[in-house]
Formats: structure tokens, sequence, C-alpha cells
């Protein structure tokens, strides 16, 4: 798994215990160069405040959630990752 630090953890409980959210699976490469190599997807797909991937990445599956999105996101590109992050905050 890919984790939004840019390094490849093993699973995924590896990465929460890292502090990191899962960018995708696989192991961590350069996936952007600029804002545009990024994708967020809509809320519900993904997460309950969409998806921040790389473009190349397979769209997530959708998600039911019980409550709308509380902080939507936006989707940089950040030190090589695409990183979600809270609207509002600073990309870098």
């Amino acid at each position: 798994m890919c984790g939004s630090d840019g390094k490849t953890h093993s699973n995924d409980c590896e990465a929460r215990c890292a502090g990191v959210m899962v960018v995708h699976t696989g192991e961590c490469v350069v996936e952007c160069q600029n804002n545009a190599d990024c994708v967020h997807y809509a809320d519900g797909v993904g997460t309950c405040c969409g998806a921040c991937q790389p473009a190349t990445a397979p769209r997530p599956a959708m998600v039911q959630c019980l409550l709308p999105c509380m902080q939507p996101i936006t989707c940089p590109c950040v030190m090589g990752t695409c990183v979600p992050k809270a609207t509002g905050t600073s990309s870098q």
C-alpha cells in the first residue's frame, strides 16, 4: 500500500499505524508532477469525501455514507504524490 507519506507500507493497518492514509494499492512511485496528474473523485467514491488518486490508478469503489462529507478535500500533487487535503488548507 502506498501511503500519503510517499512510502510503501505492507498493508492498510501498517499505514494507519504510521498515521497516514493509503493513497493507492501497490508500491509507491512518483505518481504526479503537477496537480493535473491527480484526480479528485466526487463524494461517495472511495470515501465519503471522495478519493484523491493519480490519474493512472483505477477508479475506487462507491461507498455508502450515513452522513455527508463534513470536510471536503482537494487533491494537489505534493512531492510527487497525490495527497488529499482538507479544503481551505495550504497545499504546500
